[in-house]
C-alpha cells in the first residue's frame, strides 16, 4: 500500500493495492484474486487495547443505519487464514472438476468432503483424484482422510 502498483511477493502469493488505493489485491498460487476494498494505513485499536499503525480496510458488515463503515485491520493471521482457506477452496474445485470431468456423480459438498453416488471403486477414483496435484500446487502437500462408505452421509 506504500507503494500502489508494485506487487509484492510473500511466497507463492503476491499483493498489490491499485493506483487508486481502491483494492489491496492478493493473488493466490491458482491465479485467483482476492479483494480487500478501501486499504488505508491508519491507527487503530486492538481488541485488548494496543494502540497500533497498519494496514485496514473496509470490513464486509454492514454498519447500522447511519453509521460509517466498518473498516477492519489486516492482521497478518487475518491475511494468512483468508489464503489458507482460499487456497483450500482452489484445491475443492480443482477436485470437483476433475471429478465431473471422470464421470463421477458428485451430488455435494460439505466443507472440504466431496459427496459422490456409486460402487467403492468410485469412491477410490475420486480419492486419486483429490490426491492430484493441481497445475498451480507445486509441492503442496495433498491427503485425504481416505475414502468413507456408506448407504447415507454421515461424519
Amino acid at each position: 500500500m506504500k507503494y500502489p502498483g508494485d506487487a509484492v511477493s510473500v511466497g507463492r502469493v503476491v499483493y498489490q493495492a491499485d493506483e487508486n488505493l481502491n483494492y489491496l489485491w492478493c493473488r493466490l498460487p491458482s491465479e485467483r484474486l482476492l479483494a480487500y476494498p478501501k486499504p488505508r494505513m491508519e491507527w487503530y485499536t486492538t481488541p485488548w487495547g494496543d494502540e497500533r499503525h497498519g494496514p485496514t480496510f473496509q470490513a464486509h458488515f454492514k454498519p447500522a443505519a447511519g453509521e460509517p463503515p466498518i473498516r477492519t485491520y489486516a492482521r497478518g493471521a487475518l491475511l494468512f487464514q483468508n489464503t489458507v482457506q482460499a487456497v483450500a477452496a482452489d484445491c475443492l474445485r480443482e477436485t470437483l472438476v476433475a471429478a465431473y470431468d471422470a464421470g463421477l456423480n458428485i451430488v455435494g459438498h460439505v466443507h472440504d468432503e466431496i459427496i459422490g453416488v456409486g460402487p467403492r471403486e468410485e469412491g477410490e477414483r475420486l480419492n486419486e483424484i483429490m490426491l492430484e496435484e493441481p497445475w498451480w500446487a507445486d509441492g503442496l502437500p495433498l491427503d485425504t482422510g481416505g475414502v468413507s462408505w456408506g448407504k447415507r452421509y454421515g461424519k
